[in-house]
Formats: structure tokens, sequence, C-alpha cells
């Protein structure tokens, strides 16, 4: 077990509250008290949790999210990081700071990719503690909570060679243009979900790109898979449709 400094979260949405009942006036001088004491500590309380696990790509599970933005936005996370509920961050008690991990809601399998920046929540019931942009993107909002399934795809970007690809997805490297045909297998409005997709490819063994592209309309991400020749091309789409995936072979282009 180990001590950490962490905000407590109790409720799973934000801006949440109950209506004050009536309290007695000794009672109601002591709960002041209290209030002013936790308030002189900035808000924040020791908390024993449970030693950070070691974060292998492919390390999976399943259970409540919920998801938090006002009033955490603008303080510090655990990590020491200035929260922003607009960002693709998550709390979470045992991955290591830095984890990418992958987000499924298992209602609607739409999915996100978030990095671990804070410790919580810090209810039994709960798994995992979304940004409010991600948990937008997966649409539980409305809801509050949600089943999901976490996939962790990225150690700690701490250990990586380069903090630009930190805020990367792991999708494969670029399809190759040899032979000048390739595999679309997606389209998205969401990069998040373009690169989920790219990556349960890629897991598969092939080879994958996303490239955003923009044709008189608001940017759009393409998913594509390395074909080579036209007939290798052909051959790989078979073997995508045997594994789940649509698409179709097409010429190599810019975009």
């Amino acid at each position: 077990m180990v001590t950490q400094h962490v905000h407590t979260r109790s409720s799973p949405r934000a801006g949440y509250s109950r209506r004050p009942t009536a309290i007695p006036g000794v009672r109601l001088c002591v709960l002041l008290v209290a209030i002013l004491a936790l308030s002189a500590c900035g808000g924040r309380k020791k908390i024993k949790l449970p030693k950070p696990i070691e974060a292998k790509r492919g390390w999976s599970e399943v259970g409540i999210a919920s998801w938090y933005g006002y009033p955490y936005h603008g303080r510090k996370t655990s990590n020491g990081e200035t929260y922003d509920m607009n960002k693709m961050t998550a709390a979470h008690t045992r991955l290591p700071f830095g984890t990418w991990v992958n987000v499924e809601n298992l209602e609607n399998r739409r999915s996100t990719q978030v990095r671990i920046n804070d410790r919580g929540p810090f209810t039994a019931r709960y798994i995992i503690d979304l940004s409010r942009a991600a948990a937008s993107e997966i649409q539980m909002i409305g809801a509050g909570t949600v089943r999901v399934r976490l996939t962790v795809i990225s150690g700690p970007d701490a250990k990586r060679k380069s903090s630009k690809r930190s805020t990367r997805s792991a999708t494969s490297r670029p399809a190759s243009p040899s032979g000048g045909y390739e595999i679309q297998i997606g389209v998205f409005k969401s990069q998040a979900n373009a690169k989920t997709l790219a990556w349960a490819a890629k897991q598969k063994g092939h080879r994958v790109d996303v490239r955003p592209f923009r044709r008189g309309g608001p940017r759009l991400y393409r998913v594509v898979v390395a074909g080579g020749t036209r007939e290798a091309a052909n051959k790989r789409l078979r073997k995508l449709k045997s594994q789940g995936f649509k698409g179709f072979v097409r010429q190599r282009r810019g975009n």
C-alpha cells in the first residue's frame, strides 16, 4: 500500500449536490469548524491506495466508468498537472501515470483513448473517472455512468523516447506505398474512433495508417491498411473480412 495526496470525489457526475437538511446549532458549529479545517488543507487528504500495477499492453478490466468536470476543472491532479476537462485524460486508482488506455462503452460500442493523470474514483463501484471530453466521446454524459472495458494500449509516456509521440495512440507504422494499393477500412469524424479501429487492425497483424482529409466540409479521418500490389491488396482484404473488418481496395493517393 502507498499513501498519496489525492482529490476525493464521491459523486460520479459533475455538479452533483444534495439539498441540505436542518442541523441543530451545536452540530452546525462543529460542521463549520470541520469545513474550515478542510479548506485550510486545500480540500485534500491522505488516502491509502493500492500500489500501482505494471502497465502491460493488453491488460484489460471491465467495470463502471464515471466522469468529472466542474468544479475540478482547473485544479491540480494527483500527478501535479492542471486538470482540463476538455482533454483526453482520466483517473484510475492503480494504473501508473502516463498510461494510455482504450475505453469502450459496452452499451453502444463507442471507444475513446485517454491518458491516466489522476487518482480515483474512490467508490468501489467505479473503475475509472473520465474527463468530460472523453465521456462525451463515448456518449455517457447524460447517463453519468456506464459499463466499460479498459485496455492498456501503451505504458507510461515518461518512458517513451519522444514526448510528441506520447500524445498519439498505439497505431501501426504508416501504410507502405509499395505497389500503390491499400485497403480502406473506415472513415470517421472522430480522430479517437479512427485510432481505435487502427489499433484493432494492428492487433491482428496489419500495417495501418490514419490520415486526415477534408473535402468541402469538416475534417475526416481515413483508416487504411497497407496493400501493396492489387493482387496482394485483394488477398489482405479477404483476410480482413475473415477477421470481422469491412473495407475495399483503393489506389493509394495523398489522402
